[in-house]
C-alpha cells in the first residue's frame, strides 16, 4: 500500500508541474517535433518581417515553429514522400501597405544528414 500511495503523490506532483508549465504565458504550450520543424533563416524573422507585416508577433520564429508544426501534423497523413515537395502556408499575416494576405514558401530540404533539418523556409515574403 505504501508503494501505490508514494506512485500516485509523483503522478500527481508531475500533473501539477505540467499545470503550472501551461499556465505560465512566457513557456510553449506546443513545441513542435524536430521531424516537422523548418529551417528558417534568422535574418528573415527577426529583420525583415517586423517591417513587412502589421501584425505585432514578438517572436515570429517561434510563432512560425509552432503553426508549421501543426499544419504539418495535420496534412502528414495526406502527404507523399515525393523529394520536390513544396508548401504555401498562409499564417495569416498581412502586408504593411496593402493589407493584402502574405504566404511563405517552404520546400523539402535536400540535405541527407540528420541534424539538418527536413523542411526548409524560402527567404521572402510572398
Amino acid at each position: 500500500k505504501k508503494i501505490k500511495k508514494a506512485e500516485r503523490r509523483k503522478k500527481r506532483k508531475k500533473r501539477k508541474r505540467q499545470l503550472r508549465q501551461i499556465e505560465d504565458p512566457n513557456k510553449a504550450c506546443y513545441q513542435p517535433p524536430s521531424a516537422l520543424q523548418v529551417d528558417i533563416n534568422p535574418e528573415l524573422t527577426t529583420k525583415k518581417m517586423p517591417k513587412l507585416i502589421k501584425e505585432p508577433i514578438v517572436n515570429f520564429y517561434g510563432f512560425i515553429q509552432k503553426t508549421t508544426g501543426m499544419y504539418m501534423n495535420l496534412t502528414e497523413e495526406k502527404s507523399d514522400d515525393s523529394e520536390d515537395k513544396v508548401e504555401v502556408i498562409n499564417y495569416g499575416f498581412h502586408d504593411t501597405e496593402k493589407g493584402e494576405d502574405t504566404f511563405c514558401v517552404i520546400h523539402k530540404s535536400q540535405g541527407k544528414r540528420k541534424s539538418q533539418r527536413q523542411w526548409r523556409m524560402k527567404n521572402r515574403i510572398f
